[in-house]
């Protein structure tokens, strides 16, 4: 059901927030978003887009948008 959310709104807003709240307070705890990606290599295999670049191969060749590796960009701005 792609619309489900619109039926249970409610119960679709505490499922998301029980799932956001964790990561949301670890980003804190590592003291932002670039640190946080950088020391947990499971969250950053699912970024599609790092500051505007995209960072995943199947979608860059889908849609004709160059690809940078996201290991390679955050390297280059630590």
């Amino acid at each position: 059901m792609p619309n489900i959310a619109s039926r249970v709104a409610r119960t679709a807003s505490y499922a998301l927030s029980n799932i956001f709240t964790p990561i949301l307070i670890n980003v804190g705890e590592e003291g932002g978003i670039d640190e946080f990606l950088w020391s947990n290599k499971t969250v950053r295999s699912g970024i599609y887009l790092y500051k505007g670049t995209v960072t995943n191969k199947f979608v860059s060749e889908h849609c004709r948008l160059p690809y940078r590796d996201l290991n390679l960009l955050m390297a280059a701005r630590m």
